[in-house]
């Protein structure tokens, strides 16, 4: 539904934020 669509999306993006902050950081 759409409440999981969102959440989905809300951890997705936590993981790119995560993935692009190790990359800057290194």
């Amino acid at each position: 539904g759409i409440f999981v669509g969102t959440i989905q999306a809300f951890v997705f993006t936590m993981l790119a934020l995560t993935y692009i902050g190790v990359e800057i950081a290194e």
